[in-house]
């Protein structure tokens, strides 16, 4: 074989996709996604929108542009190149639909093929933004954003961690929201998670807040529920 006269008309990525697909496989997403009702075809097109956040994030409009530089066809099946225009967002408004199933399913499903043992848990609060009108979301509002889009309308996410990265729960509110009021999905989440897992039940885990959580009533309640709490008080220094 000469390499010099080796000639292609269509490369495609693979490695990355691999990758993803084998995660999406060890946590069982397709078998929590068929006992919530999916069908066979909406559980690749999760899987196709899952993989793109985590290999390639695009718009749900650039998708099926994206999908033909993606070796998603060859490993899920040609039929993914088929679906209607507008399969991405009733995908993705299937999957808002079945998040509290799905995030009860991901942090035990992560536990044993990572070797999890957690004992901290992070509560972050960011935001972002939506290049649309989004007249219809009115939690959606215009105001200082991180990625300096103040021009464009916006939410606040509250994500909550582990220490090891992974994402236990996420909840989203209005832009004028304040940090310290939300404090009750973070309790929630804990106790959720406290109830589910036997380790965090007798070891409870630490709990890592920002200043803008840290009001005097949401430690008092935070320790009343059983946390000890670590507040990132400024830059310089770290309060416990």
């Amino acid at each position: 074989m000469l390499s010099d006269k080796i000639d292609h008309t269509h490369s495609t990525t693979l490695g990355p996709e691999l990758l993803a697909l084998h995660a999406w496989k060890q946590l069982n997403m397709p078998g929590l996604l068929e006992t919530l009702g999916f069908n066979q075809a909406q559980c690749d097109a999760a899987a196709v929108r899952v993989v793109n956040r985590l290999v390639a994030l695009c718009s749900d409009y650039f998708m099926q542009t994206w999908l033909t530089t993606s070796s998603l066809a060859d490993l899920l099946g040609s039929d993914i190149l088929n679906f209607a225009d507008d399969r991405d967002y009733r995908i993705g408004d299937k999957l808002l639909a079945a998040k509290d199933k799905i995030e009860d399913h991901l942090p035990h499903a992560q536990k044993e093929p990572f070797n999890l043992q957690r004992t901290i848990i992070l509560y972050y609060l960011t935001n972002t933004h939506f290049a649309g009108v989004c007249a219809k979301n009115p939690k959606a509002k215009r105001g200082k954003n991180k990625q300096k889009r103040n021009d464009c309308p916006q939410v606040v996410v509250g994500m909550v961690f582990d220490e090891f990265g992974f994402e236990l729960a996420h909840q989203t509110f209005s832009r004028n929201t304040r940090d310290s009021t939300t404090l009750t999905f973070l309790v929630n989440t804990l106790k959720k998670l406290t109830d589910s897992d036997q380790e965090l039940a007798d070891a409870k885990p630490i709990v890592v807040v920002d200043a803008g959580i840290a009001t005097i009533d949401n430690l008092r309640r935070l320790r009343e529920e059983g946390f000890s709490c670590l507040v990132n008080a400024s830059h310089q220094q770290r309060e416990v």
